[in-house]
């Protein structure tokens, strides 16, 4: 009895499974959902006869064979039902009726609740024969390589299908796949179905199919002599069965379901038939050999001797063009044959005997052997043989390259003689090697490697590099370091160049600098260290480098980037801290690197400011003023910078006559940098070197344009009166910048009426009373003052006086500027009127010391007449 478990699948929401009697597992359970659906979309009112569907679950725990009908009654036009049969594999791959199984879905029909059933296992109706059918499928499935297979047309696909089932041996029917109807390409687990019929209509969809396309109405002839047989067993026979045809056991034995079981089987008959008329058949019997299953092993072991024997006598009686014919053609075979080592010797010595006893004919039958199958063998044994007896290898010139090349990778001995005792093949093995490379496995690889000392053989090492990974590099530095210290310059170039290649530069570096220190090593890591951020980090962190050879190594290295290269490499401050402490030890050694840093990377104020003090006195002066003006915009906005005043003083000592005075004062008084480091900042620029200052003064409208470009004058008193010190004293290098400057800032200072800032008053207010003096007047100057009166000097006395009444600015102050402005008596007698007249006056006189000369002998002048004067009604 046969136990069947059962699913139907239909369209309810959609198609999906509407009864079963077994609980798959996930994986099989959505292959039957999906397989259960048609394959391919039906044309409108396109109908089709049942078909079946047969295939192994992914879990290999059951077969299945389905059974799908057009769902008439579906609300949908397309719909199907499938009945999927479920049969146990130890049951399936012993079945030897497999059309049972499709009878009983058939029976059950498509409506029918799935349930277990037990089938009665007769065997006793045979499958009706097919005629008429051509051996282009039975060739595809047995005889060629493996492909899928569609075939168009068929007019009898289930019946083929169940003939095929019940025909093939237990592993093949255990794996195979078949779909007696399909629309489109089917699959399980992403890999087509072994065999599926479609209608020609649906040829197009099967495009893109990589497997076979078979048109089922024809019967095309055999091609093979094997496919009558075959096709007789599968198509005529009343009981379909191939294991007839296993005479060697090989389909029973058999556990990858392969077709190569039964081409086995059938070769082996055969060859068995003629080895009695044709010795050659014994050649035929190896081909087989491998695939011996292990209880028919020992049969083929007895024919070896048989193979031994025959390359013997064929080196002992054949000419030799014949006899290599003869052992290319045994080796060949005795290449997938394992055969005990005696026999393999037997043979090989044969070949080296026939090669030592004649060089030169071996030589000459290099190329011949060349183009034979099974190649490697014998010419291992040839190379054996030459290596013995040639004592001239200029006789190796003739032979072509790939002839050459194959010489050296089959014999060690061969190699050795040919490459490392002699240097005149270098040139002959360099083209062997680049032409061939592409041929060569990893093993072969590393033996030439081996004999590969000199530096007419880069080109070689380079080529047999290349296929090889990086470990190899490392390999074969090690090797030539034992071997002379590495002093083959070319050598070193290929080593170097495949270790980048292959990703490996850390990895040689880190063999390299273990080596004993010589220039040549350090040339070679220097050219494995490259501007990167982890080659620099390497070179900082290795151990293995005093601080001398690191600090060397890294000037070479940070000297070879440009600008751009140094600020890709040098991002991380902590990397930019490490190579600063490296490199400051030796600044006159690295100046021009330290300079490159400053100039190109946005260090902090304090490294610019270390930097630029040690290397200034080695740098060209034009490098050194464009250092002094990058360190200075960092130093203005930096708080932590020792010194600051003395520092600012310095950097602009050392800056250029192009120092752009305007960007200084722009970026010294920046509106986010804080009152007081502005303040600073300022003051340093008024006390700088009179040469500098000199610049700074030629300029005051970019001072007042940085002032203004402030929140508010919110600087110490001690930064307003250097700011003041600066526009006054601007007057005197650049008159007109100086009254348009003084008339832009005298204005803002007015209004703001804090202390601090009235040293402003003391140095605008000057300059634009003297204007006002004149008998024209800039427009710029009509927006300072209100002129309600013909006398504009009136007008500007007493909005200065009326200001400092509702202000807190030092009358000292407004002293100095009555003095400068050549009125002292009339503004300081409009003064003396005001609310805080008497007090201010005071103040002046207390404070006369205070002012500086010559302005404090006109202030006490204008003081002592008015108290002359006290008690007049002249109006000021």
């Amino acid at each position: 009895m046969l136990i069947v478990d059962q699913q139907v699948h239909g369209y309810r929401h959609g198609h999906e499974l509407l009864s079963s009697s077994i609980q798959l597992p996930p994986g099989d359970q959505d292959l039957v959902d999906r397989l259960s659906d048609v394959a391919g979309p039906l044309g409108p009112g396109e109908r089709f006869a049942p078909y079946l569907t047969c295939y192994p679950l992914p879990s290999d725990t059951h077969y299945v064979i389905a059974r799908t009908w057009l769902d008439q009654n579906a609300p949908r036009a397309g719909c199907v039902r499938t009945r999927s049969m479920f049969v146990r594999m130890a049951d399936w791959v012993t079945l030897k009726s497999p059309a049972e199984v499709s009878d009983a879905a058939t029976d059950a029909g498509p409506n029918r609740e799935a349930q277990r059933v037990e089938l009665s296992v007769q065997h006793d109706e045979p499958l009706p024969m097919l005629e008429g059918q051509g051996s282009e499928l039975i060739e595809a499935l047995f005889l060629e390589d493996r492909v899928p297979i569609s075939v168009f047309g068929s007019e009898k696909p289930e019946l083929l299908t169940l003939r095929l089932l019940t025909a093939v041996w237990p592993s093949f029917r255990r794996k195979f796949s078949v779909s007696t109807f399909c629309k489109s390409p089917r699959t399980i687990s992403k890999r087509s179905f072994d065999l599926v019929f479609a209608p020609v209509d649906a040829r197009s969809r099967f495009a893109d199919w990589s497997g076979r396309k078979i048109d089922g109405r024809r019967a095309a002839p055999p091609r093979h002599h094997w496919a009558a047989p075959i096709a007789e067993r599968v198509f005529h026979d009343e009981q379909p069965s191939l294991l007839s045809l296993d005479a060697l056991g090989e389909m029973k034995g058999d556990s990858s379901g392969s077709e190569q079981a039964l081409r086995v089987s059938l070769l082996w008959d055969e060859l068995i038939a003629k080895s009695d008329r044709s010795p050659h058949a014994a050649l035929g019997l190896l081909d087989i050999a491998n695939t011996r299953s292990e209880r028919n092993f020992a049969a083929i072991r007895g024919l070896e001797p048989v193979f031994a024997k025959a390359a013997s006598t064929a080196v002992e009686t054949m000419t030799p063009d014949d006899a290599w014919h003869f052992l290319v053609a045994l080796t060949d075979k005795l290449s997938n044959t394992k055969l005990a080592l005696r026999t393999a010797k037997v043979i090989r010595s044969a070949a080296r005997h026939l090669a030592e006893r004649n060089a030169v004919e071996a030589i000459a039958a290099v190329p011949v052997l060349m183009s034979k199958p099974g190649r490697e063998f014998l010419l291992s044994a040839v190379a054996d043989g030459i290596s013995r007896s040639i004592s001239d290898l200029q006789s190796l010139r003739d032979l072509p390259t790939g002839a050459f090349l194959e010489l050296l990778i089959a014999s060690p001995s061969f190699a050795e003689r040919a490459l490392l005792r002699d240097s005149r093949l270098d040139e002959m093995a360099s083209l062997a090697v680049i032409d061939g490379e592409a041929s060569l496995d990893v093993d072969s690889r590393r033996r030439l490697l081996r004999c590969l000392v000199r530096d007419s053989q880069a080109d070689a090492m380079g080529a047999l590099l290349r296929g090889l990974p990086g470990s190899d590099v490392i390999a074969q530095v090690e090797r030539l370091f034992s071997l002379h210290r590495l002093n083959e310059p070319s050598l070193n170039e290929v080593l170097v160049r495949r270790a980048k290649e292959a990703g490996m530069s850390g990895s040689l570096r880190d063999e390299l600098v273990r080596f004993d220190r010589n220039d040549v090593i350090d040339g070679l890591l220097l050219k494995l260290i490259a501007a990167t951020t982890e080659d620099v980090s390497w070179l900082l962190a290795s151990a293995q480098l005093d601080d001398v050879r690191r600090r060397q190594m890294l000037v070479e290295v940070l000297a070879s980037c440009s600008p751009r290269q140094l600020s890709a490499l040098l991002q991380e401050p902590e990397l930019v801290s490490d190579v600063l402490s490296r490199l400051s030890v030796d600044a006159e050694g690295s100046a021009i690197v330290l300079g490159n840093i400053g100039l190109h990377l946005p260090l902090e104020a304090t490294q610019f400011v270390m930097l630029f003090d040690l290397v200034a006195p080695h740098l060209d002066e034009k490098i050194v003023a464009a250092l002094a003006e990058r360190s200075l915009r960092a130093v203005f906005a930096d708080e932590m910078v020792h010194d600051r005043e003395r520092t600012i003083i310095s950097l602009l000592a050392r800056t250029s006559e192009r120092l752009d005075i305007a960007a200084a004062y722009r970026e010294a008084l920046f509106r986010k940098i804080t009152p007081d480091l502005a303040s600073r900042n300022l003051i340093a620029f008024d006390r700088s070197q009179s040469p500098v200052r000199r610049r700074f003064l030629h300029q005051p409208e970019s001072l007042v344009r940085a002032l203004m470009n402030r929140p508010s004058i919110d600087l110490t008193t001690e930064a307003v009166q250097a700011a003041a010190n600066l526009l006054w004293d601007s007057g005197e290098f650049n008159r007109n910048e100086h009254v348009k400057a003084c008339a832009t800032i005298l204005p803002v200072a007015m209004r703001q009426r804090s202390r601090q800032t009235s040293p402003l008053i003391a140095a605008a207010f000057p300059a634009v009373y003297h204007q006002l003096q004149e008998e024209r007047i800039p427009d710029f100057l009509g927006f300072v003052f209100i002129f309600i009166d013909w006398d504009r000097c009136k007008s500007a006395r007493r909005e200065l006086i009326d200001a400092f009444e509702d202000s807190s600015w030092s009358p000292l102050d407004i002293a100095l500027a009555a003095a400068r402005s050549d009125d002292a008596s009339r503004i300081l007698k409009r003064l003396a009127g005001g609310k805080r007249g008497e007090r201010a006056l005071g103040d002046i006189r207390n404070g006369l010391s205070e002012i500086p000369l010559p302005w404090r002998l006109t202030v006490e002048s204008a003081l002592n007449e008015l108290a002359r004067s006290a008690g007049s009604d002249f109006d000021a």
